[in-house]
């Protein structure tokens, strides 16, 4: 398995904030735009999905009211063919 950082746009990589839960949590500014290295892969029943995927600004791993929706997005995956793709999300400027 191949561990890829976070970065923010001007590509450097961001400060590595600790853990949780055994995945690396990164500290991101209010403003910054920040790419994402991602892995979409189904290994369902079904021989394709366009599952919609929301990306949150949550101060938890629990999505709830008091989250913001940065962004949504469909993707197309095929039964057991990975989806990788890399995806720029801004935090609002009036995050504190």
């Amino acid at each position: 398995m191949v561990q890829r950082a976070a970065r923010i746009l001007s590509g450097d990589a961001l400060p590595n904030g600790g853990s949780y839960e055994g995945q690396i949590v990164y500290r991101v500014a209010s403003g910054d735009t920040v790419q994402m290295e991602l892995t979409f892969e189904s290994n369902g029943e079904k021989n394709q999905e366009e599952p919609d995927v929301g990306f949150y600004l949550s101060t938890n791993s629990i999505i709830s009211n008091n989250d913001t929706l940065l962004d949504d997005q469909t993707f197309f995956l095929v039964r057991n063919t990975p989806y990788e793709m890399d995806k720029n999300i801004t935090i609002p400027s009036d995050t504190s």
